[in-house]
């Protein structure tokens, strides 16, 4: 907790005059300029929908989502599950899963709040203002240059602070997906392709120390593999197997102040 109230406290000043952009529609993918560094503090608001299943966030290597590029961390608030899951992707493999935590109310219809601070040794994850869990280092955070973002909600604000300046600033890069009869904002551009799904195989040596795999193994899968979503869900959450996707090419450029 402590994490959480030092560092929105030194950012406030900067974070409160700047955020990426009002009712942002996702999904989107977008860079982060000069990348992930030692103190960087993402905080996402906004609100889930009545029929949500889930919210993704994905911080990643590249822009590519097909193939995905490595994810450092991806986080998802799983309303199905009611649970806030973490993993890695590297060449299109989940790591293992993580679902430890203190109890937690995802509820659907509801404004939410997630706060990641990325540490020397571990990412700290925040959820509504209260400190939730870590999940250690599994690739290198300073390879981490883009945001991806996807699932069923509607987001208000992204704002990215590191060394006392916001990163995130300007138009975003959405993704398709969006629902029927959607007009793209100003600046927008959809993205077609196709997305393929990430294998199930962890990472060798990713547990964190003293950490229990999540139960939930597919029947047969064999000892250590812990598939993200086990039972009826998509290897990756929320609609973006389903979604056309090709590797993000254009280039963004973000305002600064």
């Amino acid at each position: 907790m402590l994490w959480l109230l030092t560092s929105h406290r030194s950012s406030a000043s900067v974070v409160d005059r700047r955020s990426l952009c009002s009712f942002v529609t996702l999904p989107f993918v977008g860079p982060i300029q000069n990348g992930l560094k030692q103190g960087t503090l993402i905080s996402f608001q906004g609100t889930s929908f009545l029929s949500s299943n889930r919210v993704c966030i994905n911080l990643q290597i590249g822009p590519s989502v097909a193939p995905r590029d490595a994810v450092a961390l991806f986080v998802a608030l799983d309303f199905n599950r009611n649970l806030i899951v973490r993993n890695s992707i590297q060449a299109q493999n989940w790591g293992v899963e993580e679902t430890h935590g203190p109890p937690v109310a995802l509820i659907r219809g509801q404004p939410f709040k997630l706060d990641i601070l990325c540490d020397v040794y571990d990412y700290k994850i925040a959820f509504n203002g209260s400190h939730y869990t870590e999940m250690k280092h599994r690739i290198p955070f300073q390879s981490v240059f883009y945001l991806a973002i996807d699932g069923e909600a509607q987001l208000h604000s992204i704002h990215i602070n590191s060394s006392g300046s916001t990163q995130f600033g300007g138009p975003i890069m959405p993704m398709p997906g969006n629902p029927p009869g959607y007009m793209p904002m100003s600046g927008q551009m959809p993205v077609p392709g196709q997305m393929p799904m990430p294998g199930q195989m962890p990472m060798p040596g990713s547990y964190a120390p003293g950490h229990i795999p999540s139960a939930g193994h597919m029947p047969g899968a064999p000892p250590g593999t812990v598939p993200p979503y086990a039972s009826d869900y998509s290897a990756y959450p929320g609609h973006t197997h389903n979604s056309p996707y090709l590797q993000v090419r254009e280039t963004v450029t973000f305002l600064k102040k």
